[in-house]
């Protein structure tokens, strides 16, 4: 990789392993063997025979992307950016990342804005201090943040554009196997750039790693159902535990027993359900009292002396709805090839299911130096049940800094 050649080398197996391990166990002095092998010796989970290492190609994009590859680049670009090309300083920077709006549902992840100019001094250093959940936020906003200071098709935020489709594909919950060559082609793309314009540093192992992603989802499916993102999750509530219970002389006991024990609760009270919503306010209301009577009427065969639920916001299956929201209502419109959004105006609660009255807009392009799609209002209303959406999840609009136009960032395809 060092020498630019991404393409898919002879992969390794077992009886290649066994070759390999044979010579060391030969010559256990000979590190010439271990040098071109790449094998130091054997594992111990090689006792278990069901389970060999060559065949574990599973990588985690949260440690490779989040933790990786993506502080490392941002933090090449804001020291070309802010040391050698002094576009902008660091204040500047940190203003930005703290008045950008980026709407209720990603208010909880937003980046830390406490960056120095002694963190970019290290070159080498991987890290940024952002967690992962933090650093995603970020790599999306950051052609919005410096949009206006970076000029055009700079190579620099090329490289960040690059490692934000191949996110879009990698963080993508289902997949179509075609477009896994696509994907090969976008790290292909990102690395020979990377090593254009940082021609002073090499590819490290989480770059390596990339290259595998298509092959990996061939045979396992979507990496975000095997990244480490739900784990480190649930080790942060542990932590939490750790610190409140105060227990300094058995703690794996009692962060085992405690978490347990109220999740057994939680069961066990028989309010666990696969499928729920909460609404935190709201009214009962006549079905003529709504904006979506006649959709109401027409569809589901109300009357106008019905009774229905009208909330202001409403949490189906841990997913938040609430009034000018947006949600991608179809991933493709047959006309331009776009995702259709929605600007949901009212939201129903019908017999235990949700229902939201959306405004379909106009999705009138998509912008390539901000990876996001700009939108416009519409004028047709659209009455959908929350299981018609083409994806789960709500979206809050984005704008440039001093724009008026709205964007929509989209984490991942859908």
């Amino acid at each position: 990789m060092h020498a630019g050649n991404f393409g898919a080398s002879q992969p390794r197996t077992k009886e290649s392993h066994d070759l390999h391990l044979a010579k060391i166990v030969e010559k256990p002095n000979d590190n010439e063997a271990r040098t071109n092998s790449g094998v130091s010796g054997d594992s111990v989970l090689h006792s278990n025979p069901h389970f060999h290492l060559t065949r574990n190609k599973l990588y985690d994009i949260m440690h490779d992307i989040l933790l990786g590859v993506g502080p490392w680049e941002v933090k090449l670009m804001l020291h070309h950016y802010i040391i050698e090309l002094k576009l902008f300083t660091v204040k500047f920077f940190n203003l930005r990342v703290t008045f950008f709006k980026y709407g209720v549902l990603e208010s909880r992840n937003r980046p830390q804005d406490s960056l120095t100019r002694t963190a970019f001094t290290n070159r080498n250093d991987h890290t940024l201090k952002q967690s992962a959940a933090q650093m995603w936020l970020l790599l999306r906003a950051l052609p919005f943040i410096l949009r206006d200071k970076v000029p055009e098709n700079d190579k620099h935020m090329e490289l960040i554009l690059y490692l934000l489709k191949i996110m879009e594909i990698c963080f993508a919950p289902k997949l179509d196997t075609g477009i896994l060559p696509y994907l090969s082609a976008l790290i292909t793309e990102h690395h020979e750039l990377f090593l254009e314009i940082y021609p002073e540093f090499h590819l490290i192992n989480k770059h390596h790693h990339m290259v595998h992603y298509a092959q990996c989802i061939r045979e396992f499916g979507p990496l975000l159902h095997m990244w480490c993102m739900r784990f480190e999750a649930k080790h942060q509530e542990l932590k939490r535990y750790a610190h409140i219970v105060c227990n300094f002389k058995n703690p794996p006991k009692t962060l085992i027993r405690v978490p347990q024990a109220l999740q057994a609760a939680e069961w066990g009270n028989g309010a666990f359900r696969l499928h729920s919503f909460k609404s935190d306010s709201g009214e009962t209301v006549d079905v003529s009292q709504t904006r979506s009577a006649l959709h109401l009427k027409e569809h589901l065969g109300l009357k106008d002396v019905d009774k229905v639920f009208k909330s202001e916001k409403v949490t189906v299956n841990g997913a938040l709805y609430q009034k000018s929201f947006f949600v991608c209502i179809e991933s493709v419109h047959p006309d331009n090839g776009l995702p259709v959004f929605g600007n949901i105006q009212e939201i129903l609660c019908i017999n235990e299911e949700v229902f939201l009255l959306v405004r379909q807009e106009k999705t009138e392009l998509l912008d390539v130096s901000l990876n996001a799609f700009l939108i416009s209002k519409g004028n047709a209303n659209r009455l959908l049940a929350v299981s018609q959406l083409a994806h789960y999840k709500a979206y809050n609009s984005w704008a440039v800094p001093s724009g008026s136009e709205s964007f929509i960032s989209m984490p991942h395809i859908v």
